[in-house]
């Protein structure tokens, strides 16, 4: 499979290459995202059309196992949601082939509002990921032509300046073991801020009346909770962060705690360089894999991945109880992008890269959910809008012989 890729790539490489250079590295739902298609072409290609495709999609993977008896069955539930995928053309040379050159097309459509934030993340035995993709082909009317085509993963994140107020609970909780009641707990918990960034510290204030509890409590645990939800079935929660407390003792309580928790660094890295190869991922690949610890992810909402974070104290009983549930309160809080900036674009230009710079593409796209009953890249031609007049190629008498390169 590899050395038909390598293959593939010289046979393209004879032609050109052609590669997608946006304005930024990263762009907020509801934005205009900018960019140009570089193109360069060493020889005729058999092809009169250059497009691009937009492709937005909610993925994950997890393992299982069923029990019948004495067997067992391993499992591996995937689910994918597009949000988006719109087939839109750029440029279209009507009846001739594309010659010789270094072209420059710049492309502009509006990112929906509704597009859900980038995300990746590794747990117990389970992956997900948010992908948004933005690929640029020059299509070609010979069927063994090799493919001329570049693909660039772009980050969507929502960059909200939000301080956050202050959150304060009280929550009575009563107590039983199995039919009997052992009085109650009561927890009061006060946040300073209900939104949270990566890396900072925080201040959770909390005290707990056990007055009428018959049961002592070896400790308290202050804690951020992430909780993922993968469909409508599978839901999983990590503790991020756990600060441990002395407890309280029966018909005792425990006075005000001011408590720090410091939050686990974000690493953006991983939006632009990971993504879940769905048709390949096996149950092997997915059943080793382990919650990341030291590492924040974002609050998310999207349609089959929520992830959602929580500031909690927990009193932990240390007995021999049945069917006893861990008295505990929590407040939710939102998890923000921190101030970063992220290398997004490592191609080289040829030497003497001077291209003749073509009108802008503006183009339309839409979510799939608006999309009827038509396929989304359907969809995508009926409703994209072009810029094409003068988009006429004209060939160039001295053109570079080398075409893009990664370093």
């Amino acid at each position: 499979m590899e050395a038909y890729k390598a293959e593939k790539q010289k046979l393209a490489a004879k032609y050109g290459g052609v590669f997608l250079k946006p304005s930024k590295d990263r762009y907020q739902p509801g934005e205009q995202f900018d960019g140009i298609i570089n193109l360069n072409l060493l020889e005729t290609y058999p092809g009169d059309s250059i497009v691009l495709v937009v492709k937005c999609a909610e993925k994950w993977m997890r393992s299982y196992i069923t029990r019948d008896g004495k067997h067992t069955k391993s499992h591996l539930g995937r689910n994918k949601h597009v949000v988006m995928d719109m087939k839109l053309p750029v440029y279209k040379n009507e009846g001739r082939e594309l010659q010789p050159g270094q072209y420059a097309f710049p492309v502009s459509f509006l990112i929906p509002s509704q597009t859900p934030p980038s995300f990746y993340q590794e747990g117990h035995e389970w992956v997900a990921s948010i992908e948004f993709k933005v690929k640029v082909k020059v299509e070609t009317f010979e069927p063994l032509a090799p493919k001329l085509e570049y693909k660039e993963q772009i980050i969507i994140q929502e960059e909200k300046g939000l301080l956050g107020e202050p959150m304060q609970k009280t929550e009575t909780i009563p107590l039983r073991e199995c039919c009997c009641s052992c009085g109650e707990t009561t927890i009061s918990l006060g946040l300073e801020k209900n939104a949270l960034i990566p890396g900072e510290t925080t201040n959770l204030i909390f005290k707990v009346d056990n007055s009428q509890s018959k049961y002592s409590f070896a400790r308290a645990k202050c804690e951020l909770v992430e909780k993922i939800s993968l469909g409508p079935y599978f839901k999983s929660n990590y503790n991020a962060v756990v600060v441990k407390l002395p407890g309280v003792r029966s018909k005792e309580s425990l006075p005000e705690q001011k408590v720090q928790l410091t939050l686990p660094p974000y690493n953006p890295e991983k939006l632009k360089v990971k993504r879940i190869p769905y048709k390949r991922l096996t149950y092997n690949n997915v059943h080793t894999m382990k919650d990341t610890p030291n590492e924040l992810h974002l609050t998310t909402q999207g349609k089959s991945l929520n992830v959602q974070y929580f500031l909690a104290v927990e009193l932990y009983f240390s007995g021999i109880a049945c069917t006893f549930t861990s008295p505990t309160i929590m407040i939710p809080v939102q998890v923000f992008v921190p101030s970063y900036t992220l290398a997004y674009n490592n191609v080289v230009a040829p030497l003497d890269w001077n291209p003749q710079v073509m009108p802008v593409a503006s183009l339309t796209i839409v979510m799939a959910s608006d999309t009827n009953n038509l396929g989304g890249q359907q969809q995508g031609q009926l409703v994209s809008k072009m810029q094409t007049n003068d988009n006429y190629m004209k060939p160039q008498q001295n053109s570079d012989y080398n075409t893009f390169s990664r370093v």
